[in-house]
């Protein structure tokens, strides 16, 4: 198996630069990560489906139950 690492949705900007930090990558390289907008999806989100789809993940973080 390989290592994982999740990030959470609420800070994923931040949280990506320092995991990046983390495995070696330089900080001029990845400083435009802590300034980038956020991306929201479009409405049109079939949320039953990807919770049928996700259902472990959805077992695994309750917290983002939708």
């Amino acid at each position: 198996m390989f290592p994982v690492h999740f990030l959470r949705k609420e800070n994923l900007n931040q949280e990506l630069y320092e995991y990046l930090l983390n495995i070696g990558y330089p900080a001029k390289a990845i400083e435009f990560i802590l300034n980038a907008p956020k991306i929201v999806p479009g409405r049109n989100i079939r949320k039953k489906w990807v919770r049928m789809k996700e259902k472990l993940l959805f077992a695994i973080f309750p917290e983002y139950d939708i």
